[in-house]
This record gives C-alpha cells, sequence and structure tokens, in this order.
C-alpha cells in the first residue's frame, strides 16, 4: 500500500518545475542574451566611434596651413570625414534593433566625439539598453 502512494505523486513535481522555468530560468536566459548583445554593441560603437573621432581629426585646414603654416582642423571637413568613417563602421553589423548616433565636437587641434546607441531587449516591456562611448583624437600632421 505504501509503495502505491508513492508512485502516485511522482507527478506532483511536474507543475513546481513548469513555474520554476517559466518564471525563473526563461527570464535570466533572456537577461544574459540582453547583456551580451549589450556588451557587443558598446564594443561596436565604440570601434566606430574611435573610427570617426580619427577621421575627423584628419581634417587639416590645408588653404589656412599653406598661408600661414599653423595647424587647425577646418570643422566642415572634419565632420564629413567622421561622417563617412561612422557610416561605413556601423553598417552591416547584423546587429537586429541596433540604433547608433554620434556627436562631435572639433576644436583647434582635437576631435572629442561622443556615440550612443539603443539595442530593443528580449524580453517584453522591458526598457532598451543604451550604450555611451567616448572618444578623444588630436591632429597629426608629418611632412619633410
Amino acid at each position: 500500500m505504501r509503495v502505491q502512494q508513492q508512485i502516485s505523486e511522482r507527478g506532483y513535481s511536474m507543475p513546481w518545475w513548469a513555474m520554476v522555468l517559466a518564471f525563473v530560468a526563461v527570464p535570466l536566459f533572456s537577461l544574459a542574451v540582453d547583456i551580451t548583445r549589450g556588451m557587443y554593441v558598446r564594443t561596436r560603437l565604440q570601434e566606430a566611434v574611435d573610427a570617426a573621432c580619427e577621421a575627423g581629426a584628419q581634417g587639416l585646414d590645408v588653404p589656412h596651413f599653406r598661408d600661414t603654416g599653423n595647424w587647425h582642423l577646418d570643422p566642415g571637413l572634419a565632420h564629413s570625414f567622421a561622417a563617412v568613417a561612422f557610416r561605413q563602421s556601423v553598417t552591416d553589423q547584423g546587429i537586429v534593433g541596433y540604433a547608433p548616433s554620434y556627436s562631435m565636437q572639433v576644436s583647434a587641434t582635437f576631435t572629442d566625439c561622443q556615440g550612443v546607441a539603443t539595442v530593443s531587449r528580449l524580453i517584453p516591456f522591458t526598457p532598451p539598453i543604451q550604450a555611451v562611448v567616448l572618444s578623444v583624437s588630436e591632429m597629426r600632421v608629418g611632412y619633410k
């Protein structure tokens, strides 16, 4: 009689494990995937902003340099170089739900860049992940 009672109670653990999976395991798995995606996006965004900032630092105002011999950046040229480099760096990343953008401040010989990317999350009804990165580049001119 005692053996018969133990066999009939074995199925009671199935609802317990279904609840554990539904309320604990699946959200933890989704969170792990979201954090990994966020770190991947932050790394790719840092590479793109570094490339844009470095390209912007190559925008030497050549007519001014020819006339005076002083080095300084042409803001329009720096912004156009940076835009091309940023666009080339973020295309074809294969990231779904990824919205990158950048901004750049140009001084006489430095470019100061900031990039922001928003990544949608897999867990419904949760706010998106936002990655923010910074980069600074200095103009370097070499001639003989």
